[in-house]
Protein backbone atom coordinates (compact mmCIF):
# COMPACT_ATOMS: atom_id res chain seq x y z
CA UNK A 1 0.00 0.00 0.00
CA UNK A 2 1.42 3.60 -0.95
CA UNK A 3 0.36 5.79 1.44
CA UNK A 4 1.00 9.63 1.66
CA UNK A 5 2.44 10.69 4.65
CA UNK A 6 1.57 14.28 5.09
CA UNK A 7 3.83 15.97 8.15
CA UNK A 8 2.78 19.40 9.51
CA UNK A 9 4.75 21.72 10.94
CA UNK A 10 4.05 23.41 14.29
CA UNK A 11 2.84 26.61 14.19
CA UNK A 12 5.34 29.31 15.01
CA UNK A 13 5.03 31.04 18.80
CA UNK A 14 3.07 34.00 19.23
CA UNK A 15 6.47 35.87 20.29
CA UNK A 16 7.79 35.62 17.17
CA UNK A 17 5.09 37.71 15.12
CA UNK A 18 7.01 41.00 16.05
CA UNK A 19 10.36 39.50 14.82
CA UNK A 20 8.93 38.17 11.67
CA UNK A 21 7.40 41.03 11.17
CA UNK A 22 10.79 42.77 11.48
CA UNK A 23 11.85 41.09 9.26
CA UNK A 24 9.68 41.32 6.55
CA UNK A 25 10.75 45.18 6.69
CA UNK A 26 14.10 43.91 6.39
CA UNK A 27 13.63 41.85 3.52
CA UNK A 28 11.48 45.52 1.43
CA UNK A 29 14.41 47.17 2.38
CA UNK A 30 16.44 44.87 0.30
CA UNK A 31 15.62 46.79 -2.79
CA UNK A 32 16.02 50.22 -3.83
CA UNK A 33 11.96 51.69 -3.32
CA UNK A 34 12.23 52.43 -7.21
CA UNK A 35 13.56 49.00 -7.91
CA UNK A 36 10.98 47.95 -6.01
CA UNK A 37 8.12 49.54 -8.19
CA UNK A 38 10.11 49.34 -11.72
CA UNK A 39 9.97 45.46 -10.84
CA UNK A 40 5.97 46.03 -9.97
CA UNK A 41 5.27 47.46 -12.99
CA UNK A 42 7.28 45.15 -14.86
CA UNK A 43 5.81 41.87 -13.03
CA UNK A 44 2.05 43.39 -13.75
CA UNK A 45 2.98 44.24 -17.67
CA UNK A 46 4.34 40.56 -17.65
CA UNK A 47 0.99 39.14 -15.74
CA UNK A 48 -0.98 41.61 -18.32
CA UNK A 49 0.64 39.32 -21.43
CA UNK A 50 0.22 36.25 -19.89
CA UNK A 51 -3.93 36.71 -18.88
CA UNK A 52 -5.25 36.89 -21.99
CA UNK A 53 -3.35 34.15 -23.31
CA UNK A 54 -4.07 31.74 -21.00
CA UNK A 55 -0.51 31.33 -19.72
CA UNK A 56 0.92 31.04 -15.87
CA UNK A 57 3.03 33.98 -15.20
CA UNK A 58 3.70 32.29 -11.46
CA UNK A 59 5.26 30.30 -12.28
CA UNK A 60 6.40 30.95 -16.24
CA UNK A 61 7.64 28.87 -18.77
CA UNK A 62 10.70 29.66 -20.63
CA UNK A 63 8.86 28.92 -24.08
CA UNK A 64 6.49 31.92 -22.51
CA UNK A 65 8.84 34.08 -21.32
CA UNK A 66 10.63 34.03 -24.78
CA UNK A 67 7.19 34.58 -26.83
CA UNK A 68 7.51 37.87 -24.05
CA UNK A 69 10.21 39.24 -24.72
CA UNK A 70 9.78 38.56 -28.45
CA UNK A 71 6.43 40.54 -28.75
CA UNK A 72 7.92 42.85 -26.19
CA UNK A 73 10.87 43.59 -28.68
CA UNK A 74 8.54 43.85 -31.26
CA UNK A 75 6.71 46.37 -29.84
CA UNK A 76 10.38 48.89 -29.70
CA UNK A 77 11.19 47.71 -26.31
CA UNK A 78 14.70 48.65 -25.51
CA UNK A 79 16.93 45.14 -24.60
CA UNK A 80 17.79 47.12 -21.13
CA UNK A 81 13.86 47.51 -20.61
CA UNK A 82 13.69 44.02 -20.88
CA UNK A 83 16.79 42.53 -19.23
CA UNK A 84 14.88 44.56 -16.26
CA UNK A 85 11.64 42.71 -17.13
CA UNK A 86 13.37 39.39 -16.57
CA UNK A 87 14.69 40.51 -13.51
CA UNK A 88 11.50 41.40 -11.71
CA UNK A 89 10.46 37.77 -13.08
CA UNK A 90 13.20 36.23 -11.64
CA UNK A 91 12.66 38.18 -8.29
CA UNK A 92 9.17 36.97 -8.32
CA UNK A 93 9.73 33.26 -8.77
CA UNK A 94 11.87 33.46 -5.87
CA UNK A 95 10.69 35.83 -3.70
CA UNK A 96 7.40 32.81 -4.07
CA UNK A 97 9.73 29.89 -3.61
CA UNK A 98 10.00 28.66 -7.28
CA UNK A 99 12.47 27.77 -9.79
CA UNK A 100 12.95 30.77 -12.36
CA UNK A 101 12.62 30.59 -15.64
CA UNK A 102 14.96 33.15 -16.53
CA UNK A 103 18.12 31.02 -16.53
CA UNK A 104 16.92 28.41 -19.01
CA UNK A 105 18.81 28.72 -22.14
CA UNK A 106 16.06 29.14 -24.50
CA UNK A 107 15.59 32.23 -22.35
CA UNK A 108 19.14 33.99 -22.49
CA UNK A 109 19.17 33.15 -26.62
CA UNK A 110 16.49 34.99 -27.53
CA UNK A 111 17.45 38.03 -25.18
CA UNK A 112 21.44 37.65 -26.80
CA UNK A 113 19.51 37.82 -30.11
CA UNK A 114 17.52 40.41 -29.46
CA UNK A 115 20.35 42.63 -28.30
CA UNK A 116 22.21 41.67 -31.28
CA UNK A 117 19.54 42.16 -33.37
CA UNK A 118 18.10 45.33 -32.02
CA UNK A 119 21.78 46.94 -31.26
CA UNK A 120 22.47 47.04 -27.19
CA UNK A 121 25.28 45.25 -28.03
CA UNK A 122 28.13 47.75 -25.92
CA UNK A 123 29.69 50.11 -27.84
CA UNK A 124 33.49 49.89 -28.10
CA UNK A 125 35.39 53.20 -27.24
CA UNK A 126 38.86 54.12 -28.77
CA UNK A 127 41.37 53.80 -26.17
CA UNK A 128 43.36 56.78 -24.71
CA UNK A 129 46.41 57.48 -26.19
CA UNK A 130 48.81 60.37 -26.28
CA UNK A 131 48.51 60.69 -29.54
CA UNK A 132 44.52 61.30 -29.20
CA UNK A 133 44.95 63.31 -26.99
CA UNK A 134 46.95 65.66 -28.36
CA UNK A 135 44.79 66.17 -31.57
CA UNK A 136 41.68 67.14 -28.73
CA UNK A 137 44.50 69.48 -27.26
CA UNK A 138 44.91 70.77 -31.01
CA UNK A 139 41.50 70.83 -31.71
CA UNK A 140 39.95 72.49 -28.50
CA UNK A 141 42.54 75.63 -29.27
CA UNK A 142 40.95 76.55 -32.35
CA UNK A 143 37.58 76.97 -31.50
CA UNK A 144 36.58 80.74 -30.77
CA UNK A 145 36.36 81.60 -26.94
Amino acid sequence: MNALTVIEQPALPVELTATLELAADFARASKAKATQEAYGSDWRIFESWCRPRGLSALPASAESLCAFLADEAAAGRRASTLGRRLAAVRYFHRAAGLETPTGDEKVKAVLAGIRRTIGAAPIMKKAATADRAAHNTSMNSRRPG
